[in-house]
């Protein structure tokens, strides 16, 4: 049995448990049915309009289909409902980057650093974002905490030909 017919078992028994709105609604988006993937979330926060992650993942599906207000609207709601959620910013900040607002990204993934400090993903962003907008310090800083925390080899070198384009020697961390 899949995933989303799992998860249609379980609403036909407990209807009003927005958690399993959510889950249907990543596996939605896994395969790609973004449409349903929003609907379910929808459902989730009509059953608890406070659940940031449901914001979260909704955000995440408008990113996806390039609704691009929807998804930092949603983004932002998240982080009303809860200032400390790191999914936010990051999520925030992909779409900040992929508007070509480096800036709004740099601030964004450096919030989700201060919450996940060894967060390797938001350092490689940050670094790509700092070198974007030229401050090569903070990128080689940035790229240099992805070599210390990642042992994933493609990362590892690609973060190192970036360290070479800025100039700079990678150190193994």
């Amino acid at each position: 049995m899949d995933a989303i017919a799992s998860y249609d078992q379980i609403i036909a028994r407990a209807p009003d448990d927005p958690t399993t709105y959510c889950h249907r609604g990543v596996a939605y988006a896994q395969q790609g049915d973004l449409d349903r993937a929003i609907a379910d979330y929808d459902r989730a926060i009509a059953l608890k309009s406070d659940f940031a992650d449901a914001y979260v993942c909704r955000g995440i599906a408008y990113a996806d289909k390039g609704q691009v207000d929807q998804a930092i609207s949603d983004y932002g709601e998240a982080l009303t409902l809860q200032p400390d959620n790191g999914a936010a910013y990051y999520n925030r900040a992909k779409v900040y980057a992929d508007q070509g607002e480096y800036d709004r990204a740099i601030v964004e993934w450096t919030l989700t650093l201060v919450l996940y400090q060894n967060d390797v993903g938001a350092y490689f962003n940050l670094g790509r974002a700092q070198a974007l907008t030229i401050n090569p310090d903070g990128a080689i800083s940035d790229f240099q905490k992805v070599l210390e925390f990642s042992s994933d080899p493609a990362l590892r070198q690609k973060t190192s030909m970036l360290l070479q384009t800025l100039g700079a020697t990678p150190q193994d961390g």
